[in-house]
């Protein structure tokens, strides 16, 4: 039975190690007013997502939008001085928290950002920061539309939020994906797996020890 034991834990233990398949997070829903903040949760991994303002302009709430093109849709803010756009504007900011995959060994993160135009040309960025409601240091700038950006592995390592923001005009934060790590539960399935393991165990050393 001991080595039945053993042979159980390192079936248990390669299934649970990482797979190395990416966790995607499609923000895109739920849509609506989402409040100050909200929480998505996939594969065991969690990130909150927080609304922030820069300077004196208005507190923004988050907002879930599809509206059936992927790059038109995804995680905005409200907009005080333009409604029904609600899209990051260049005085406010999306903040992403990453304590929870950091914690369970994942190893870095990329954004995809949309509805950024070339006429007029929007732009977007990206800042690093340890302190909520703070939008922390400029790590990545663009003007590219629905792209998988990578954040620096140093920088994934030493910042625990992400800011999201517009350098000009407005974007969506559309998409984020996970690389590598584990959330650490198993599958139901993979409990079906062990027992298995340990009766099919079981049964050959009752048949060894059976008289002929």
């Amino acid at each position: 039975m001991r080595h039945a034991l053993i042979l159980a834990a390192l079936v248990l233990l390669a299934i649970t190690l990482p797979a190395g398949a990416d966790t995607i997070f499609n923000l895109d829903s739920p849509t609506g007013n989402l409040g100050s903040s909200h929480t998505y949760t996939v594969n065991g991994f969690s990130l909150v997502a927080y609304a922030e303002k820069i300077g004196s302009a208005l507190q923004p709430s988050l907002v879930g939008v599809n509206s059936g093109n992927p790059d038109e849709s995804g995680l905005g803010l409200t907009c005080a001085t333009c409604p029904g756009d609600d899209e990051i504007q260049s005085y406010n900011y999306v903040q992403v928290d990453f304590a929870n995959p950091q914690a369970n060994g994942v190893t870095g993160a990329q954004f995809v950002i949309g509805s950024v135009q070339t006429n007029p040309q929007e732009g977007w960025a990206i800042y690093g920061s340890n302190t909520l409601g703070s939008i922390g240091t400029d790590l990545l700038n663009s003007t590219a539309d629905q792209t998988l950006t990578s954040i620096p592995s140093a920088a994934f390592s030493t910042y625990r939020y992400f800011s999201i923001t517009a350098t000009a005009y407005d974007v969506f934060l559309s998409e984020i994906n996970l690389k590598g790590g584990t959330s650490g539960v198993p599958e139901p399935g993979t409990f079906l797996l062990v027992g298995l393991v340990l009766v099919g165990a079981g049964t050959a050393k009752y048949r060894a020890r059976k008289p002929c």
